[in-house]
Order: C-alpha cells, then sequence, then structure tokens
C-alpha cells in the first residue's frame, strides 16, 4: 500500500478525502490530518452555510483515522481507506462530527444494556459512457441483472475481499436501477461500510466502463433511488423489536432517505 484514502461523509451527505502516504499513516492516527473548520458546513453543490464557528477558512479541525478499520482497496494500484474522526485542535471530539455522534449515541444505550445492529440497502443507477440505462427491465428481471452480470459478479467479489457480506443484489423497479443489501453490523459498523460500499460501487462501475448515480432523482419521470436501514434493539440478547413469539420473522424500523415514511416491516433474518 502507498496512500490511504482517509475519508468523512459531511452534515450534506458528501463523502470527502485525505490521501496520507501510508508511511504517514501512524501520524495521522495520533495527531491527525490538517483540514479546514469551514468544510463542516460545505453544502452539496460545495457553497459554504453560515453558521457561527464554521463560517471561517481560519483553523483546522484534526482528522484523525481509525488505525482498527484499515481496508485495502486495491493491491495493484496501491489504495486502503480508513474512516476519520473529525476533531478539536485539541484532539477532542468536534460538535459536527456525525461519526463521533453516533458512537456517543452507541456509548449512551450501552450505559443502559441497550445495542443496536444496523444493516443498509442501497440503490443506484448504473449507465453506460454514453448516459444510457445499464439495463431496461423489466424491474427485478433476469435479464435486467445479466445484463450487467460481469459488474454484479466483480461488485459482490471485491465487497467479500474487503470484508463486506453481501446478502442480496438485484435489478430494480427502475430502467438501470441496482439495489444492493449488506449483512447487519453495529450502528458504527454499519455506517462505515455504508460508506465504503457506495465507493466500492461507483469504483467498480468504472471499471467495467460505466457511471453511477445515487441520486434520488436520475432520470427524469422514473422512480428515483433511496437508502433503506433496517434497525433492531437488542438487551440481553433478546431482540426487543420482535413479537416475541419465537418466529424468526422480526419487525424492523426501516427509513427510507427519498422521504417516504418510516414503517414497520417482518423481514426474515434480519438484525
Amino acid at each position: 500500500m502507498r496512500l490511504v484514502a482517509c475519508t468523512f461523509v459531511d452534515l450534506a451527505g458528501v463523502t470527502r478525502i485525505k490521501g496520507v502516504p501510508v508511511e504517514r499513516f501512524a501520524d495521522a492516527v495520533r495527531h491527525g490530518v490538517g483540514m479546514s473548520y469551514v468544510s463542516t458546513v460545505f453544502t452539496v453543490d460545495d457553497q459554504i452555510a453560515s453558521s457561527p464557528g464554521f463560517d471561517s477558512p481560519t483553523g483546522d479541525m484534526r482528522l484523525r483515522p481509525d488505525p482498527n478499520v484499515v481496508v485495502v482497496l486495491d493491491d495493484a494500484l496501491g489504495w486502503a481507506w480508513a474512516p476519520v474522526n473529525q476533531d478539536l485542535q485539541d484532539l477532542q471530539p468536534m460538535s459536527g462530527c456525525p461519526r463521533a455522534a453516533l458512537s456517543a449515541a452507541v456509548d449512551r444505550a450501552a450505559a443502559d444494556g441497550l445495542s443496536f445492529r444496523t444493516a443498509f440497502e442501497v440503490e443506484f443507477n448504473l449507465l453506460d459512457a454514453d448516459g444510457r440505462p445499464a439495463h431496461r427491465g423489466p424491474g427485478y428481471g433476469a435479464r435486467a441483472l445479466f445484463d450487467a452480470g460481469d459488474f454484479t459478479v466483480d461488485l459482490v467479489s471485491v465487497l467479500r475481499a474487503q470484508g463486506i457480506a453481501v446478502q442480496q443484489i438485484h435489478p430494480e423497479y427502475t430502467p438501470s436501477q441496482y439495489e444492493i443489501s449488506i449483512a447487519p453490523a453495529s450502528p458504527v459498523q454499519a455506517a462505515d461500510r455504508h460508506s465504503l460500499l457506495r465507493a466500492t460501487v461507483v469504483r467498480v462501475a468504472r471499471r467495467h466502463g460505466y457511471d453511477v448515480s445515487f441520486a434520488p432523482v436520475t432520470i427524469e419521470g422514473t422512480v428515483g433511488n433511496g437508502s433503506h436501514v433496517h434497525l433492531s434493539a437488542w438487551r440481553d440478547e433478546r431482540n426487543l423489536m420482535r413479537g416475541g413469539d419465537g418466529d424468526r420473522r422480526r419487525p424492523h424500523l426501516r427509513g427510507h432517505r427519498s422521504g417516504q415514511p418510516r414503517r414497520i416491516y417482518p423481514i426474515a433474518d434480519r438484525p
């Protein structure tokens, strides 16, 4: 490995990155890598929102990669990946760091004897070099899956090598749309894997000559993309979101980024 991609997802939902040469990685873990505080309030189109304390380029936060979550992205290209926490100059968690906020919430729940298991489903559009759909249906159809079969097989293989277990992948309802589901994990681990999953989808797709969009609306007049999260709460190894009848079909809270209401779904073999 020659470079480590140190990434965080900002408050606008955009993945930001600093590349660190592998020989400097240990130093980055101890002291962090500088990035302006103003990046905390970057918007999705790289404008800067007005927020006291974060609306000036003066001063740097410290991006500290988590050494326990380092993944080899590509042996040939020499890249590895690690998620970062956003710290203040004194290396205390910054208020605008989503990963630190999630970790703190998990710790507060643990103090009350609660733990959580989380799993993501991600939808995306796969487009050829001219922006045309990689498949034109039918939704959930075998032909639609096999139209980009080499891509899907490669994607699952790469994710497996990165330690991300895929539970299913299939063509979705809209032309060019696919959905992939990954196995449950703790909330912070699941969030890290969600970020790595999206980056991997883009990287593998480009290797096969495709472009990717996760946008809520990619093709006018068609169903847009979402990102579902399945969540269950546990105490003393008991799923608190199960009916208690011993049935393996467990209800889960399901949220959707595209604005659909939250609903309770009984989904077999979910966390």
